[in-house]
């Protein structure tokens, strides 16, 4: 349940990166991500995530933005209140696991059924992300005459990675074959890269969705499904070039 909450905030805050660049809005909260991924020291953790969170929550960063845009929705995960409290306790819980301080057996079901509540206040309120599905775009073939690009791509969703193949029809052509794609209320497509990418994992033979990490001072990149990581595989260069290194 702990690692569910931090995927769930990852995953949150790798959006949030992603369409703060992509709207052109300064996040000072990347630079911490950028110091984890580009310092010496260990990767991003639930610190770096909720920092990302909290500075999209503010009205101000988000002024003049669509009323549709995702980041409104992205601004509620976790505000001031019962999420942000939730939020808390399971960092801290998070915090014990990692330095050895897990309850004893007498102690463990009330924690279980703590850590549970907590889980469903985060699940809770992030569940309008079933309303902007993750997709991985296959193809796409431009129509230069009736200016209209049709997209064949794969909905990442549900609790299997072998997914159907869809097509669509998008007013554009500046879609990448091969990459992630937020689609937003607007039918909108928001470009995740390099925030997040994806790719048959190395280890375990899966399709997966990966993010840059630092394990022991080298680049890696990490799945969000289950946690292998391995040397990035990206192109570094967009991490600097988007700042994130």
């Amino acid at each position: 349940m702990l690692e569910a909450a931090e995927t769930l905030l990852a995953y949150a805050a790798l959006v949030a990166g992603a369409l703060a660049r992509d709207a052109t809005i300064d996040l000072s909260s990347l630079d911490l991500l950028r110091r984890k991924l580009g310092g010496t020291a260990g990767g991003p953790g639930l610190g770096e995530w909720t920092a990302i969170l909290q500075e999209v929550a503010g009205a101000k960063k988000r002024r003049g933005l669509s009323p549709d845009h995702p980041l409104h929705e992205l601004a509620n995960l976790v505000p001031e209140g019962e999420a942000q409290q939730a939020r808390s306790r399971l960092a801290a819980r998070r915090n014990d696991k990692a330095h050895g301080r897990m309850p004893d057996a007498v102690d463990l079901p009330q924690a279980l059924e703590e850590v549970s509540e907590d889980l469903s206040v985060l699940v809770s309120r992030a569940r309008f992300f079933a309303d902007l599905p993750l997709i991985h775009v296959t193809s796409v073939a431009w129509d230069a005459f009736r200016r209209e690009a049709l997209i064949s791509y794969r909905r990442l969703m549900g609790d299997h990675p072998v997914v159907p193949t869809l097509t669509m029809e998008y007013p554009s052509n500046a879609v990448e074959t091969g990459s992630l794609y937020l689609v937003g209320r607007d039918h909108r497509l928001y470009l995740l890269r390099p925030f997040l990418t994806c790719e048959v994992c190395e280890k375990c033979r899966t399709w997966s969705t990966f993010h840059g990490d630092k394990v022991k001072g080298q680049l890696v990149q990490k799945s969000l499904e289950h946690g292998h990581h391995y040397a990035y595989r990206a192109d570094v260069e967009v991490l600097r070039q988007t700042g994130l290194m």
